[in-house]
């Protein structure tokens, strides 16, 4: 009974939605202009219900309590839900200014790009996307370097570990995104060490666990310098992993096409003359403590690279 009275006030508040303005909005929300049609039109001449005359629309405002609708009505009832929600979800984007807008976007490309796929997705879900973690847009030598290389937007700046290629050991470096390139520079004196246009990384190689290392693939035969061209590929290890890849996707996005986000267990480097592949491995669980436990399980896997 109950379900029905629910079942009943939802047809209703369906039903509201179609006055001439909303009709409009609706419609322009729908995948398929035809198949919006198609529901109104194909629900008329079906019958009446409760002995009333009138449309499929005035049928729905006659259902009895305790009766459910026709079989020949589920499928239209179904689409009118989703169209109703769509125009909810349509009214509360209303709400937003462009830098709102830009941060939720963030978020649903990192759910597209690393959701059922990363481990450590779900811990940056409740984390908020800040981009520049050391105030570099107000640093009197960034403003100057940034008007000579014209890199003016900050999207991403922090001070991260980069893993040396020959020696495994890991260097602190501050990693800069902006809107054109990727720059590690030096943390005192903010000296360019390397500086990387967005078109000349092709891929971001990632494992499935809960490590934080990412390989940059950048492209040999276009590097912006004979020094980047001979040391390949960077290895960086971050706890904002997942934003730094979500915001050099956009960023590469916006400038050329789609970057290719590989994540798998096994995948190849280039490191300067050789190319070296890294296999990520679970060498058990590890027990963590009741504060830090995962949502999830309770424990992580440990993981291992091995060169």
């Amino acid at each position: 009974m109950c379900e029905d009275l629910r079942y009943e006030f939802d047809l209703r508040r369906c039903v509201k939605l179609f006055t001439p303005a909303n009709k409009i909005s609706i419609s322009r929300m729908c995948e398929d202009q035809h198949s919006f049609d198609e529901v109104i039109e194909s629900a008329r001449g079906k019958g009446t219900c409760c002995g009333c005359p009138g449309t499929y629309l005035l049928n729905l405002l006659c259902v009895e309590t305790g009766r459910r609708p026709l079989d020949a009505y589920r499928k239209p009832v179904t689409t009118l839900g989703k169209l109703y929600h769509k125009w909810r979800c349509h009214k509360y984007r209303l709400r937003f200014d462009q830098i709102a807008r830009n941060r939720m976007r963030e978020k649903v490309t990192a759910s597209m790009l690393f959701r059922d796929r990363k481990s450590s997705y779900h811990k940056s879900v409740s984390h908020p996307f800040r981009g520049d973690y050391v105030r570099l847009r107000h640093n009197v030598k960034w403003k100057k370097t940034a008007a000579e290389t014209g890199d003016q937007y900050v999207v991403f700046a922090d001070i991260i570990n980069k893993i040396a290629r020959a020696s495994g050991k890991c260097l602190q470096t501050l990693f800069v995104v902006s809107t054109s390139a990727m720059l590690v520079m030096d943390q005192r004196t903010l000296q360019i060490k390397y500086r990387i246009p967005a078109t000349d990384i092709f891929r971001i190689s990632l494992s499935p666990f809960v490590d934080d290392l990412a390989v940059f693939h950048v492209r040999a035969a276009f590097c912006c310098s004979q020094a980047t061209r001979k040391k390949g590929d960077f290895l960086f290890e971050t706890g904002h992993v997942i934003e730094i890849v979500t915001k050099l996707y956009l960023v590469i996005q916006n400038a050329t096409e789609s970057l290719e986000v590989n994540i798998a267990t096994e995948f190849e480097a280039n490191f300067g003359k050789e190319s070296v592949v890294l296999a990520f491995k679970c060498t058990g669980l590890l027990r963590k403590s009741s504060r830090d436990r995962s949502r999830s399980t309770g424990e992580e896997i440990a993981w291992e690279v091995v060169l």
